[in-house]
C-alpha cells in the first residue's frame, strides 16, 4: 500500500525498545530463485462461486497462509514460501481482485477480504492458520482475527497499519487516490497503468534491495489486478472503521515486522506493539516496505523464531 511519508534513517536508533525475537536458531531452507515456477498455481472454489488462485509449498500439521499486500499477487512471497523448515503447509493467495483470483465489479472491502479468506480456509480444510500479511493484507488480517479469533494461531504484521485507529486520507494520499481514480476503469493493463505501476512500485523497496528485472516483474503483477480493486482496496484501507482495541484478535501472539526504511510511520507500529497484548517488533535493518522480499532471510529468522515457539507457555510471545 502506498503511503507518502518518509521515515528517517535513524528510526532504528529511537529510544523505543524494540523486542527482538530470542531463543535457539531456527534452520530455514536456503533460498533458490525462481523456485516458484517449480510449483503450479491452483485455483479453488469458493460457496459464493467466486475463485481463488494460490500456491502451496511444504506439508504438516501447521498451516501458515501468506497474504500479499496492496497491487501485488502471491509471487510477492516467492523468496520465502518454500523455504519454511518441514512440517510447514504453506498457502500464498491472490486477493479478489488480484492476481488469477475472480474479479468482481465490486466487494473490495474489508468484509470481502474476510469473508474470501474464511472460504478458502474452508475450502481447503484448514482449521486454524498462523496469518502473515503484508500492507494491505496485515491490514485485514486483523479484522480476520477479531472475527475469527479461533481460526488463528498467530498473526505476522508487516508492514502494518493498526486497525483499532480510525485513519484518515491525508491530502496527499487524497490526491494518490484520486489519480487512481483517473486511470482507466476496465483493463489495468495498459499503457498508462503501467506507466503509473513503473514510476510507483520501487517506492516499496530500497533501491539498493531492487534486483535487475525486479520492477518488471512488479509491474507485470500490478497489472493483473481490476482497477477497481486497486482503487477501492486502497481507499478502504484509511476508511474502515477502527476495530475495538480489545477485540480477541489483540490477544493472539503477534509479530509486528518493520523494515528501517519503510514508507509507514513508525509510531502505527508502536501503537501495534502496544494495542497486541501477546505482541513484539522485529526490525528489519536496511529494508523499505517489503521485508519479505527485499530482505527474505531476515524476515524468515524473525518468523520462524516466533512459529517454534508457539505453544510454549506465553503461548509465543516474544521474550
Amino acid at each position: 500500500m502506498g503511503l507518502t511519508s518518509r521515515v528517517p534513517r535513524l528510526l532504528a536508533r529511537l529510544g523505543f525498545l524494540l523486542a527482538v525475537l530470542a531463543g535457539a536458531p531456527v534452520a530455514v531452507l536456503p533460498m533458490a530463485m525462481p523456485a516458484a515456477a517449480q510449483s503450479s498455481v491452483k485455483t479453488i472454489a469458493l460457496k459464493d462461486g467466486s475463485s481463488v488462485a494460490y500456491r502451496e509449498a511444504g506439508s504438516g500439521p501447521r498451516t501458515i497462509i501468506l497474504v500479499h499486500g496492496w497491487s501485488f499477487d502471491h509471487r510477492l512471497w516467492d523468496k520465502v514460501i518454500d523455504r519454511f523448515p518441514p512440517g510447514h503447509r504453506v498457502i500464498a493467495y491472490d486477493l479478489r481482485g488480484f492476481g488469477q483470483s475472480s474479479k468482481p465489479a465490486s466487494g473490495y472491502d474489508f468484509p470481502g477480504f474476510v469473508s474470501d479468506l474464511a472460504g478458502l480456509m474452508e475450502a481447503l480444510r484448514i482449521e486454524k492458520a498462523v496469518l502473515s500479511g503484508h500492507s494491505l493484507g496485515s491490514f485485514f488480517i486483523q479484522d480476520f482475527a477479531a472475527r475469527y479469533p479461533e481460526k488463528v494461531e498467530a498473526l505476522i504484521l508487516t508492514a502494518p497499519q493498526p486497525r483499532t485507529t480510525a485513519l484518515q486520507l491525508s491530502d496527499p494520499l487524497k490526491a494518490f487516490v484520486q489519480r487512481l481514480d483517473s486511470l482507466p476503469k476496465q483493463d489495468a493493463n495498459g499503457p498508462e497503468w503501467r506507466a503509473f505501476f513503473a514510476q510507483n512500485s520501487p517506492r516499496y523497496f530500497m533501491p539498493e534491495n531492487l534486483a535487475s528485472g525486479d520492477v518488471e516483474r512488479f509491474v507485470a503483477q500490478n497489472v493483473l489486478a481490476h482497477p477497481a480493486a486497486l482503487v477501492e482496496g486502497f481507499r478502504v484501507a484509511f476508511e474502515a472503521p477502527a476495530l475495538a482495541k480489545d477485540h480477541a484478535g489483540t490477544r493472539l501472539p503477534t509479530l509486528v515486522v518493520y523494515g528501517t526504511h519503510d514508507i509507514v510511520p513508525f509510531p502505527a507500529v508502536r501503537q501495534i506493539a502496544t494495542d497486541y497484548t501477546a505482541s513484539c517488533v522485529a526490525v528489519i535493518e536496511r529494508a523499505g516496505h517489503t521485508p519479505p522480499w527485499e530482505k527474505p532471510d531476515a524476515w524468515l529468522a524473525r518468523v520462524t523464531g516466533l512459529i517454534a515457539r508457539l505453544g510454549e507457555a506465553g503461548q509465543g510471545a516474544c521474550r
